[in-house]
């Protein structure tokens, strides 16, 4: 841990979890007070770490144990960096912060949607490591991108340009 480095909650899909915190040079800080170990997964070798949620909280996910009350869950380290640490609300693309005019007033598109209207768009959005890089989940290598700006064949074509 540096000074340079940022905390903040766990959220993944939308909820706190709590006991775990996550930082913005993307690590995450479990229930003892300890960086949890990476490993990577079997769909594209994203960093990941195993943490023990609160059954109540993802009665979706599966345990051994019937009466556990909590269950495992992988965490993929570049989405806790981005969920903490750079909220989709607070970077929208710039189509979506246009503007029009409502009743006298310029009022952002964003704004004129409903929250289930908000929730399919961000998952149109996918998490771009800017580098390439998957291991670096840096909150600075990480941003929000389409699936044609986040494929390999984008950045090849934009670095020869």
């Amino acid at each position: 841990m540096t000074d340079k480095e940022i905390w903040k909650p766990l959220i993944h899909q939308g909820l706190e979890v709590p006991g775990y915190t996550v930082s913005n040079l993307g690590n995450i800080l479990g229930k003892r007070g300890g960086i949890l170990k990476r490993n990577l997964n079997n769909s594209g070798n994203y960093p990941r770490c195993k943490i023990s949620a609160p059954r109540d909280l993802f009665p979706h996910y599966v345990s051994k144990k019937e009466e556990a009350t909590t269950v495992p869950v992988y965490i993929r380290l570049h989405i806790a960096v981005v969920d903490a640490h750079l909220p989709f609300e607070d970077n929208l693309p710039n189509i979506w912060k246009r503007t029009v005019p409502v009743g006298g007033r310029d009022v952002r598109i964003w704004d004129l949607m409903d929250p289930e209207q908000q929730a399919t768009l961000r998952l149109s959005y996918q998490v771009d490591h800017i580098d390439g890089d998957k291991n670096n989940a840096t909150v600075s290598n990480l941003r929000y991108a389409t699936g044609r700006e986040n494929s390999h064949y984008y950045h090849y074509e934009s670095s020869n340009k």
